[in-house]
C-alpha cells in the first residue's frame, strides 16, 4: 500500500513539476583539493572576474551562456554571457554568497562575516577552492580554476570552450541570430539582462523591440514566449515559440519550451509530437525530450514507452537536473516486481532530492525493504 502511495504522489505532481520545472535543475560539483600552500590575506577591493565563452568549432557565439561559480559542493548561477559570448563577474560588499571552503570538505560557509546588511570583503582563500563553469544545453560545460589568482586586480580568465555533444542537425544556438543587426543584439541582450533578474516587463519592452528591428530573431521570439510564461501568458506564449519554431526550424529550445506549455495544459499528444521532434533534431544532447515523453506516456497509461524514455533521461541527464526520473523508473520497476532495481533507483532519488515530498514515505518504504524482501529473505543492497 505504501509503494501505490508513492506512485499516486509521483502523478499527482506532474503538472506542479512541469509549471516549475527550471526549479528542478540541481548540479552536484567535486570539491577542489589542490590549494597553494601560502594564503593571502583578505582584500578590501571588489572582485571581477571576466572571460569569454567560445565554441570549439569556431562557431560565432550568438545566445547567452550561464556562467556559474563552482565552489566545493555549492553552485552559484552568476551571470550570463551577453550575446558574444563575454562576462564579467563582480563581487562587492553588497554579494552575499554562500561558499564551500574546499580545504573544509564539505560544509557551507559564508563568505566573510556580517556587517548590520552588508559582508565584509571575499577571501581570496575560498575564492581559490572555486572554478568558473560555462553552460550551454547541447555543449559539454567548460570550466576555469580560480586557484592560485590574485584578486587584489581584475582577472582575466581568457577563453572558456565549450564542445558540441551531440551530431545531429538541430542546435541551441539559432542560424538566424547571426544575421541579427547590431540594434537588434543590443535590445536582445538588455532583455536578456531583464529577464535574468526576473523584471519580466522590462525585458517584453526590449524584447518586442529586437523583434521589431528584425522579425526573424528567433532566440528573441523563444526568450519573449518565456517571460510571456512568467507572466501567464500562455496563449502569447504559444504564439512565441511557435513563431521562433517557424523562423528556424533547426533551433531546439522553442520545440522543448512549447512542449512544457503543453504538459502544463494537459495537452500530451502535442507534447510527445515537439519532444520528437526535438530528438529528431538532435538526439543525444538534451534529456529534456525524453522526459516529457516520459511523463506524456505514463499520463496516457503508456507504461512500457514510458518506460524506454526515462531510460534515455537516465543516460543523458549527467547533470541529474530531472532526479524525479530516478522515483519513475523505481516505480516502474516495483510494477514490474524487479524491487532490487526499484530499490536501488528510489535510493538513488532521495539522495539527489531528500526534501522531496515523497522522501519520508520512500525512507519508510527502504528501511522495511531491508528488512525482508516479499519472499521473506534479506532484502539486496544496491551495489
Amino acid at each position: 500500500m505504501l509503494a501505490l502511495k508513492i506512485f499516486r504522489m509521483l502523478l499527482g505532481n506532474f503538472l506542479l513539476l512541469f509549471s516549475s520545472i527550471a526549479a528542478i535543475a540541481q548540479i552536484s560539483a567535486q570539491p577542489t583539493t589542490n590549494l597553494p600552500s601560502q594564503l593571502p590575506t583578505e582584500t578590501n577591493r571588489p572582485v571581477e572576474i571576466s572571460g569569454h565563452v567560445v565554441l570549439d568549432d569556431g562557431t560565432p557565439l550568438t545566445e547567452p551562456v550561464e556562467v556559474q561559480r563552482v565552489c566545493g559542493n555549492i553552485v552559484r548561477g552568476e551571470v550570463y554571457s551577453d550575446s558574444h559570448g563575454n562576462f564579467t563577474i563582480l563581487l562587492d560588499d553588497k554579494s552575499i554568497p554562500a561558499f564551500q571552503s574546499a580545504s573544509e570538505g564539505g560544509g557551507a560557509t559564508m563568505m566573510g562575516a556580517d556587517m548590520g546588511s552588508r559582508v565584509s570583503q571575499t577571501t581570496r582563500t575560498q575564492l581559490w577552492g572555486c572554478d568558473v563553469r560555462a553552460l550551454l544545453p547541447g555543449y559539454s560545460a567548460g570550466s576555469v580554476s580560480l586557484a592560485g589568482r590574485d584578486f587584489s586586480l581584475p582577472v582575466s580568465l581568457g577563453p572558456i570552450t565549450l564542445h558540441r555533444i551531440g551530431a545531429g542537425v538541430g542546435t541551441s544556438i539559432s542560424a538566424t541570430a547571426l544575421q541579427a543587426p547590431e540594434s537588434a543584439r543590443k535590445e536582445y541582450d538588455k532583455g536578456r539582462d531583464d529577464f535574468a533578474k526576473k523584471k519580466f516587463t522590462d525585458a517584453d519592452k526590449h524584447l518586442a523591440k529586437a523583434i521589431e528591428l528584425f522579425p526573424r530573431y528567433a532566440s528573441a521570439l523563444d526568450l519573449r514566449g518565456r517571460e510571456q510564461r512568467a507572466r501567464r501568458l500562455d496563449t502569447e506564449a504559444e504564439t512565441s515559440f511557435a513563431d521562433a519554431i517557424a523562423t528556424d526550424e533547426k533551433y531546439v529550445p522553442p520545440y522543448l519550451h512549447l512542449a512544457q506549455l503543453h504538459a502544463t495544459h494537459g495537452k500530451w499528444p502535442e507534447v510527445i509530437r515537439l519532444s520528437d521532434k526535438a530528438i529528431e533534431l538532435d538526439a543525444a544532447s538534451y534529456p529534456d525530450p525524453y522526459y516529457f515523453k516520459t511523463v506524456a506516456h505514463i499520463m496516457l497509461k503508456q507504461i512500457p514507452d514510458a518506460k524506454r524514455n526515462v531510460s534515455k533521461v537516465l543516460e543523458l541527464d549527467k547533470d541529474h537536473r530531472f532526479p524525479r526520473a530516478e522515483l519513475i523508473m523505481g516505480n516502474i520497476l516495483r510494477s514490474e516486481k524487479d524491487i532490487p532495481g526499484a530499490t536501488e533507483h528510489f535510493r538513488k532519488y532521495v539522495q539527489l532530492d531528500p526534501n522531496a515530498p515523497e522522501a519520508p514515505d520512500i525512507r519508510v518504504y527502504l528501511d522495511d525493504l531491508e528488512k525482508q524482501d516479499p519472499q521473506g529473505k534479506p532484502a539486496p543492497k544496491p551495489n
